[in-house]
């Protein structure tokens, strides 16, 4: 995110970092009130402040577990990639005796993997 990209008053929404350990929740929405150098200020639960650059949400000395987005449907997007990778892991992981070698070459194709197979000998 660019601080061109910001004006006070934008609509913003108010996500959160999709880790696995972390359910999905809806994003809250908010108005930008103020823009500097490196933070933009907003209102939620009084007012706080986000990292231009990387739309982190300042927590002080703590890890921030939120951020903010200007177009909705990119974080949509994002939770919707980050279920299936941890559905894909989840099931090659503790699963992969369900995974044909066939489906995993699908999928290594699909993902671009560069994967030598062993060279089978006629018999």
């Amino acid at each position: 995110m660019k601080r061109e990209d910001l004006y006070i008053g934008q609509k913003i929404y108010i996500c959160p970092i999709m880790l696995p350990q972390f359910n999905y929740k809806k994003p809250r929405r908010s108005k930008i009130k103020k823009i500097g150098r490196k933070y933009a200020t907003f209102d939620d639960y009084g007012e706080r402040r986000f990292e231009i650059e990387t739309g982190k949400i300042d927590c002080g000395d703590y890890s921030s577990t939120e951020k903010i987005v200007l177009n909705v449907s990119d974080y949509y997007d994002e939770v919707d990639k980050e279920k299936l990778r941890f559905a894909i892991l989840d099931k090659v992981k503790m699963k992969s005796d369900s995974v044909s070698l066939s489906d995993f070459e699908k999928a290594a194709r699909a993902l671009k993997c560069e994967v030598e197979l062993c060279q089978r000998e006629e018999e």
